[in-house]
């Protein structure tokens, strides 16, 4: 990948995404999987993307999963609630972490 692109996929994640919202670090994307379905059965059992991690944005985490590489991390990431009363500043969600710059991310929440 060249570096001017990766230079723009940066800066397009840094307008999602501040660095330090930055919770944690996923140890175990099966786990993640799993409790992200039984969420979505508990949450809102009759849809049919129940079962698939990240229901109807399923791709696009499948997409995510595919992106990473060997020494990547990924984390759960969540904005300062300090700024949730403005429009679209409520921002959850995962990102990968390549180097401890962001290359891709899933938005699970956005208000």
């Amino acid at each position: 990948m060249n570096n001017n692109y990766i230079y723009m996929i940066q800066e397009f994640l840094g307008k999602i995404m501040n660095k330090d919202w930055l919770k944690y670090k996923v140890e175990s994307i099966e786990a993640l999987e799993e409790e992200s379905v039984n969420n979505l059965k508990r949450d809102d059992p009759n849809r049919p993307y129940v079962h698939v991690p990240f229901g109807f944005m399923n791709s696009h985490w499948l997409e995510l999963k595919e992106s990473m590489e060997e020494g990547n991390e990924l984390w759960f990431f969540t904005s300062d609630p300090g700024t949730w009363g403005t429009a679209m500043q409520r921002r959850e969600g995962y990102v990968v972490l390549r180097n401890g710059e962001p290359t891709n991310c899933i938005l699970t929440k956005c208000s």
